[in-house]
């Protein structure tokens, strides 16, 4: 299926648009990124569902390397957001747990933050926002991460 040349444009113009969106996002405290905040909210999901969260389970949850988790949760830990400590059952493993101060930013930046934006998309019906994401998804996947030109 081919594309107008204006229906594009009004599709990259769209993209702006949701990167604002993006910038309205709460400020994060100073040394805080997006990226710690996602891996707070993945201790927090995989917590949900398993009694001990491991390294790897964030990796395996966000798809990111390992070395990629380790270098975040060491920075997540210097923070004070994140404690690690060994399995007590198999010592190889590293088991993470967030600090009152890791449970504080969840609560600000995912759970409080999700419940305001929510109430905001109430004109958004829910299959609306679901062809959203998979068209952005689709979108990303053609287009890839090298430049077009």
């Amino acid at each position: 299926m081919e594309h107008t040349e204006e229906e594009l444009k009004r599709f990259i113009d769209a993209c702006g648009i949701a990167r604002r969106i993006m910038e309205t996002m709460p400020e994060l405290p100073k040394g805080i990124k997006p990226r710690h905040i996602h891996v707070i909210d993945a201790v927090i999901l995989t917590r949900q569902k398993k009694e001990k969260v491991q390294v790897s389970d964030i990796s395996r949850h966000l798809n990111v390397t390992m070395p990629s988790i380790t270098r975040l949760v060491s920075e997540l830990e210097r923070a004070g957001v994140l404690e690690k400590t060994a399995d007590e059952e198999d010592g190889r493993n590293v088991l993470l747990r967030l600090t009152p101060l890791g449970e504080e930013y969840y609560r600000r930046y995912v759970r409080e933050y999700y419940q305001k934006l929510g109430q905001r998309f109430e004109s958004i019906s829910p299959e609306e926002l679901r062809t959203t994401v998979r068209t952005i998804q689709s979108a990303y996947q053609c287009i890839g991460k090298e430049k077009v030109l």
